[in-house]
């Protein structure tokens, strides 16, 4: 057994439902933050891989949340997952208001997905984000935990670079990066006009595709910022240094304060779900 997994199985939460559970699910693994909202430094976070092969997808998620020596099962008092999905699209308020529309205009733009439909709402941004999740994954995660929030992976970001820029009138381009992914929002001030997610091998497929959405907005290199941030901090340094031989500026993205009372190590977990939990 490793130390991880002894990790988990001596966490025992006194009083589980004045906690919080955030769970990000992607294609190699779940990632999980846990937390009091009325106890600094509470936070709680780690990985748990998923194998390849076997039994399929589903079965390897189905193992993981039960692999942890309960800890993920825990009657928290709200729990959310963070779902990455590279199939998705926004929709405006006059389609999100009815599902059945949203659903309509999902599949007649992707007509090649198989997997669940899901629909989140970003409060802040007033837009939702229709997403495939895989096959089956959906009732697993509303019959495993109670009435869980399941949102996109983009809905944090977006949500909290809105925050950001409440009050401006400037444009800025906010960009997360990870190891092998990137996701990039665009706002005119608090209005959301870009947001996408990106796979790339190197920093140079990165620096592309941040300047096309930069380009695309119609953003002024002299004049507009962008905002890194990361959890992989070589590939976020390296991008950065990329961009600024093209952007006058550009610089790191601060985690708020309210992180740090979480957990002082809040920057060492998934951004992702950090920023979820602020939402909450």
């Amino acid at each position: 057994m490793d130390d991880e997994v002894k990790e988990r199985e001596s966490v025992q939460l006194q009083h589980p439902e004045l906690w919080r559970l955030v769970l990000g699910v992607d294609e190699e693994k779940l990632s999980y933050v846990i937390y009091s909202p009325a106890q600094d430094n509470s936070l709680i976070t780690g990985d748990v891989p998923l194998p390849t092969g076997g039994e399929g997808y589903l079965k390897a998620v189905e193992n993981a949340v039960y692999d942890t020596g309960g800890l993920l099962l825990n009657d928290y008092g709200h729990v959310s997952v963070v779902v990455r999905s590279g199939r998705f699209m926004l929709l405006p308020p006059e389609l999100a208001t009815d599902e059945t529309l949203a659903h309509d205009a999902y599949v007649a733009a992707m007509p090649e997905a198989e997997g669940d439909f899901a629909l989140c709402h970003l409060q802040e941004n007033d837009i939702d984000i229709a997403f495939e999740m895989p096959k089956g994954l959906l009732s697993f995660l509303q019959r495993t935990f109670n009435m869980p929030t399941i949102v996109h992976h983009l809905s944090p970001l977006c949500e909290h670079a809105h925050k950001q820029n409440a009050g401006s009138e400037s444009a800025r381009m906010h960009v997360h990066v990870n190891a092998r992914t990137m996701d990039v929002a665009v706002f005119h001030g608090e209005r959301l006009q870009f947001a996408n997610s990106f796979s790339y091998n190197d920093v140079q497929d990165a620096l592309y595709f941040a300047l096309h959405a930069w380009q695309s907005c119609n953003l002024n290199s002299r004049e507009h910022e962008a905002v890194i941030t990361g959890n992989d901090k070589s590939r976020r340094d390296e991008l950065t240094a990329a961009l600024r031989k093209y952007l006058a500026y550009v610089m790191p993205g601060i985690l708020p304060a309210a992180a740090l009372r979480i957990g002082e190590n809040a920057h060492l977990a998934p951004n992702e779900l950090i920023l979820q939990a602020l939402c909450e």
